[in-house]
């Protein structure tokens, strides 16, 4: 039977006093069962609260270390380009010289 259900017997039956003690004891459940619930949501809420900062913190850290290897990034693609360029133009001005010295034993 549902709760609300005995009462209305009992109270059918004249037993009030029973209804009473059920009705108190009932109550007395259903707070202890709120409070439970409240405490559940507040510790829920203060899980929460600390999962956002530790997200929020983390994503910080993220964000800098994507800064900071992508500048670094950077910085070696420019040193290998100058690198580069280097070894390529050391070939080519020895070819040239080459050439040059060719060229003017040719013309005497």
């Amino acid at each position: 039977m549902v709760f609300g259900d005995v009462l209305i017997r009992l109270a059918k039956d004249n037993k009030i006093d029973q209804a009473k003690v059920i009705y108190e004891r009932q109550t007395a459940a259903r707070d202890q069962i709120m409070e439970s619930i409240e405490e559940l949501l507040n510790t829920n809420i203060k899980l929460a609260e600390n999962s956002n900062l530790t997200s929020q913190e983390n994503s910080s850290v993220a964000y800098k270390v994507v800064l900071l290897i992508s500048t670094l990034g950077m910085v070696l693609a420019i040193l290998f380009g100058i690198i580069i360029s280097r070894v390529i133009t050391a070939g080519i001005n020895k070819c040239v010289k080459l050439a040059e010295n060719l060229s003017s034993r040719q013309v005497r």
